[in-house]
C-alpha cells in the first residue's frame, strides 16, 4: 500500500492537469527550492559583517525575507509572527505558473513596487534572474539600514 501511493497519486493527478501546466508546478517547485538556497547563500555571507537575512513567510507564491541591520539586541528566539513586526527591509518573491509562458517570476521592490523579473520554462534563466535580483535587493536593504544608522 505504502509503495504505490505516490504512483496512484500521480496517475491520478495526471487526469486533471495537462502535460504543459505539470511542466510549469514542476519548474515552480525547483524554483521555490532554488530561492531558499540562494537566500541561505546570502545569509551565511551577511552574518560575518552583522546582518541577518530571515525567511518570515512562505505560502507556496511567494516567499518574504527580511534583511535585518546591524544591531546586537536582537532575539531571534521570538516567534515567527513576532520577527514578523519587527522592522527590516522586506525581500519578496511571488511566482506565477502559466502552461505557455512557464513561470515568472516577480520581485516586490519598496520604492517601485511589483516588477516582472523573468519570465521563462528554463530553470538557468530563472535562477540567474533570482540571484541578481536578490544581490541587489540585499544591497539596497544594506543602503537602508546604513541611512536609518545615519539619522541616530
Amino acid at each position: 500500500m505504502k509503495a504505490n501511493f505516490r504512483t496512484r497519486l500521480q496517475r491520478h493527478l495526471r487526469g486533471t492537469v495537462s502535460e504543459a501546466m505539470a511542466r510549469s508546478f514542476g519548474l515552480l517547485s525547483t524554483t521555490r527550492s532554488g530561492t531558499h538556497y540562494a537566500i541561505k547563500q546570502a545569509q551565511k555571507a551577511l552574518e560575518r559583517f552583522g546582518y541577518f537575512l530571515a525567511v518570515v513567510r512562505d505560502t507556496g507564491d511567494m516567499i518574504s525575507a527580511k534583511l535585518y541591520g546591524q544591531t546586537t539586541n536582537r532575539d531571534f528566539s521570538k516567534s515567527v509572527p513576532d520577527l514578523t513586526k519587527e522592522t527590516g527591509y522586506p525581500i519578496n518573491f511571488q511566482f506565477s505558473v502559466s502552461d505557455n509562458k512557464g513561470l515568472t517570476v516577480y520581485s516586490h521592490r519598496l520604492t517601485a513596487g511589483n516588477i516582472a523579473i523573468v519570465t521563462s520554462h528554463e530553470t538557468k534563466a530563472i535562477e540567474d534572474a533570482i540571484y541578481n535580483e536578490l544581490e541587489s535587493q540585499i544591497n539596497a536593504g544594506i543602503e537602508f539600514w546604513k541611512k536609518i544608522e545615519a539619522r541616530q
